[in-house]
Parts: structure tokens; C-alpha cells; sequence
């Protein structure tokens, strides 16, 4: 394979991976809002029990103001986790290059269940924890939902040759490779920009040692390195099968 078809194949590779990650995106989307609805609807008739529980020793609550401070509670949860529970960016140093300092980025996340705690590994441990995260997972759905939907519009503004071309270099024999080296391999692509675009891409990793860079999952890796593969050395092409049929001699007649 040519280096030109390697690129090609890349781009192409590159481009599907974004495909799929924007339909992911989408569906993963509208699911976490579908079931956030629900939470909430759900949430809202509990709160509506707890209200009417936690009153009714003092006054005997009309049934209308019970829905209205219940609803007026799960609008609270819902403002609580858009100002505080947010999931914030981890910055990342690009470091030094020829002398001059690069700055910090803040990618965003990739998960799309992320800040959800109701479904996060751990997050149900613990009877407070598991308490925090029911009261919490219609809200935090939402919320990760309208994310996803926005990832899905970044997905949509990557620039793929751009893309392709630092997928070149993580595809080399160093799985981990430096900002430094990525951004003077590329000196025509604002690099820090694209950094932040495959940051919405969950099989590019952030690396941090030994030194801050990028690398991509092992699945991706290996997916990527057997389609190059596969493409470079085609199947020979069968040609049609000859039987030698022995003739007949003649007749001893």
C-alpha cells in the first residue's frame, strides 16, 4: 500500500468512525431524554406522596397544592443540576513548542452517560448514594441527553482530512504519541482546534504520562490497522478450475 492509500483509507475509515458516532450520538440522545421524562413524571408523583406525608400532621394540604410544590421541587432538582452538577472539562497542557507556550485546552467528554449517576459504575454504592442518584437521574438524563445531541453538532463541524491526518500519526509504531510532535507534523491545521474536535470522538485518548499526548484505543488501533491491512493485500483473484479428463484410447475391439 502507498502512502496515498493509506491516507485515503484513513479518511474513509475517519469519516465512518464520525458517522457512527453522530448517529450513537443522536439515538443515545433522545434515549437519555425519553428517559429522563419519565423519571421526572415518575419523581414528580413520588414528591407528590412525600409532600402530602410531610404535612399532613401539621395541615391537611389540598390536593392541587400538593402537585403544585411538587412540581415546583422537581423544577428545583432540574435547576440545582444545570448550575452545579455540570460535568467540567479536564484541562490539557499542550506544553512548549519551539519556545513558545501552546496553552491549556479543555476537551469535552465523550461518554454519553456521563455526570449520570444513576448510571455511572459506583454511583448506586451506599444507601445515601443510591437515594442522591434516584432523586438526581431524571434531571442528569436531560441533561446528558441535550449533550449528546450537541456532540452529535460538533461531530458534524470535524474536519475530516484534518482528522485523518493525525490519525496517521497514532496509527505509527508509537501508540502514545506528543502534542509536540503532532502539532510540527501539521503545520497547516491549527491543531489545538482539532484536538478539541476529536475530543468528542470516545476511541481517541487523552495521554498524560509520561508526557501530555494522544492515542487511540485498542480496539480502535487494531480496527483500523486490519481495515489498512485488509485493503493492502486483496484476496487473488480465482481464475476458472480446469479438469483434465483422460481421453479414451482406442477400442481393442
Amino acid at each position: 500500500m502507498t502512502p496515498e492509500d493509506f491516507q485515503q483509507r484513513v479518511r474513509e475509515l475517519v469519516r465512518l468512525k464520525i458517522q457512527e458516532a453522530i448517529t450513537a450520538n443522536r439515538t443515545g440522545g433522545a434515549l437519555l431524554v425519553a428517559f429522563g421524562a419519565l423519571a421526572a413524571l415518575l419523581a414528580y408523583w413520588v414528591l407528590v406522596l412525600v409532600v402530602a406525608l410531610a404535612f399532613d400532621w401539621l395541615w391537611v394540604m389540598p390536593f392541587w397544592c400538593r402537585c403544585v410544590l411538587a412540581g415546583g421541587l422537581v423544577l428545583l432538582l432540574f435547576h440545582w443540576v444545570n448550575r452545579f452538577q455540570r460535568p467540567a472539562g479536564v484541562a490539557v497542557d499542550l506544553g512548549l513548542i519551539n519556545g513558545q507556550e501552546m496553552g491549556t485546552i479543555f476537551p469535552p467528554s465523550a461518554h454519553l452517560t456521563d455526570g449520570v449517576d444513576f448510571l455511572a459504575p459506583g454511583g448506586l454504592s451506599g444507601p445515601m448514594r443510591f437515594a442522591r442518584a434516584l432523586l438526581l437521574a431524571a434531571p442528569q438524563m436531560v441533561f446528558a441527553g441535550r449533550e449528546a445531541f450537541r456532540r452529535a453538532e460538533r461531530l458534524r463541524r470535524i474536519e475530516a482530512p484534518g482528522a485523518a491526518a493525525v490519525f496517521a500519526l497514532l496509527l505509527g509504531k508509537e501508540r502514545k504519541v506528543p502534542f509536540a510532535r503532532i502539532i510540527a507534523a501539521l503545520p497547516e491545521w491549527d491543531v489545538p482546534q482539532l484536538l478539541l474536535q476529536l475530543g468528542n470522538l470516545e476511541g481517541v485518548l487523552w495521554v498524560t504520562e509520561p508526557f501530555a499526548g494522544l492515542a487511540l484505543s485498542t480496539e480502535w488501533r487494531e480496527e483500523f490497522i486490519e481495515s489498512c491491512r485488509s485493503v493492502a493485500t486483496p484476496e487473488p483473484k480465482r481464475g476458472p478450475i480446469r479438469v483434465n479428463v483422460p481421453r479414451k484410447g482406442p477400442s481393442a475391439d
